[in-house]
């Protein structure tokens, strides 16, 4: 599968959209985690977001209808918006 370079800003705001619709959690508690995965595992806030999004777009089949991860990968990086549900940056 073609992987996407996304810019670092844009790919954490994805990032945050997935764990976001995921786990049902806040903003704040998404970027949390994601920050924390990074520190844990000594890769940068960038490639770590990356990462995530690689596999959640592999494995995207796998996930509930209900989820909204499909939609963070669509269409937060084309928004004004940080994120993929309308938060104001």
């Amino acid at each position: 599968m073609t992987s996407t370079t996304y810019p670092t800003r844009t790919a954490v705001d994805i990032a945050v959209g997935v764990l976001i619709a995921h786990r049902g959690c806040s903003e704040d508690a998404a970027f949390d985690e994601l920050a924390a995965v990074s520190r844990e595992r000594k890769v940068g806030l960038g490639r770590t977001a990356r990462a995530l999004i690689s596999f959640v777009r592999e494995h995207h089949d796998a996930l509930p209808d209900s989820d909204l991860t499909a939609a963070a990968l669509r269409w937060s990086h084309s928004t004004p918006y940080r994120g993929a549900f309308g938060t104001a940056a």
